[in-house]
């Protein structure tokens, strides 16, 4: 699972130009300039992306579930 920090550094890695070198250091000056607001939304929006992929995760377990079940019926016969 993505850390907090992990994913504020891809949402500044998106527009970002620059070199590898002077990352970190436009990393820490993007940081400084987000306010309370910006930090929250940037929460919400990561939650929200990691619910959908567990919502998804879940589909494929209750389908692989399923899956499971006929496999055992067909082993029954």
């Amino acid at each position: 699972m993505t850390t907090f920090i992990d994913y504020l550094k891809s949402i500044h890695a998106k527009d970002y130009q620059g070199t590898d070198d002077d990352m970190s250091d436009s990393f820490d000056a993007w940081l400084e300039r987000q306010d309370g607001n910006d930090l929250i939304d940037h929460a919400e929006q990561m939650v929200a992306t990691q619910n959908k992929r567990i919502e998804k995760l879940m589909e494929l377990i209750v389908e692989a579930i399923g899956e499971l079940n006929v496999i055992k019926e067909m082993a029954k016969v």
